[in-house]
């Protein structure tokens, strides 16, 4: 929880008072986790592969041996390489939205990836 504190905390500040997340705002923490997910490790892939990746994450989720949270997963060690060697700074990027300056090829995958992890989300993969 601590994890997914902290990420709501960099991606809405002002919507994080006294510990306590709201709903939406969980959502889009773990929205803003997985679209990266699937972004990082799906990202030349087409929209099957993209929806692969978003529903192996979500199987991790649900399952014992792994946390409980999308953002506490993906970011759980040794799980995706991706989350420990690219600079911080280019996952914010992502996690933030932050397109303007992407290559056309990226900003197709990019909004695949939100599209894929928004349905992931909502279980209609």
């Amino acid at each position: 929880m601590k994890k997914v504190l902290a990420l709501c905390a960099i991606l809405a500040p002002t919507l994080v008072e006294a510990g306590k997340v709201s709903e939406r705002l969980k959502y889009e923490a773990e929205l803003a986790c997985l679209k990266a997910n699937v972004f990082f490790e799906a990202r030349g892939e087409p929209f099957k592969g993209k929806a692969a990746v978003a529903q192996v994450t979500m199987n991790r989720v649900k399952a014992k041996q792994y946390p409980n949270s999308v953002c506490a997963t993906v970011f759980q060690p040794h799980q995706f390489s991706w989350s420990k060697q690219l600079p911080k700074s280019k996952i914010n990027q992502i996690m933030r939205g932050q397109v303007q300056k992407m290559k056309p090829a990226d900003l197709k995958a990019y909004l695949e990836a939100k599209a894929v992890a928004e349905l992931a989300l909502q279980n209609k993969l």
